[in-house]
């Protein structure tokens, strides 16, 4: 019996963030509030987390679409 793949369907950056989070990942980019972020810093950390869920085993697709 083949098990199934897990999937993660990436919607949003808070909801990945928080996914990735659940996983045990940690975020160490710091917060927005903080004045030092720009769309590159949150890009890369977005990136780090679907990385990290996909470490966990996970598929991470969008709109269906395998990333």
């Amino acid at each position: 019996m083949m098990a199934e793949k897990k999937t993660f369907e990436h919607e949003c950056f808070d909801a990945t963030l928080s996914f990735a989070e659940s996983l045990g990942w940690v975020d160490t980019y710091g917060d927005s509030d903080d004045g030092d972020w720009d769309s590159g810093m949150a890009d890369c950390c977005e990136q780090e987390a679907i990385d990290f869920i996909k470490s966990k085993g996970y598929a991470v697709t969008t709109d269906g679409e395998e990333r």
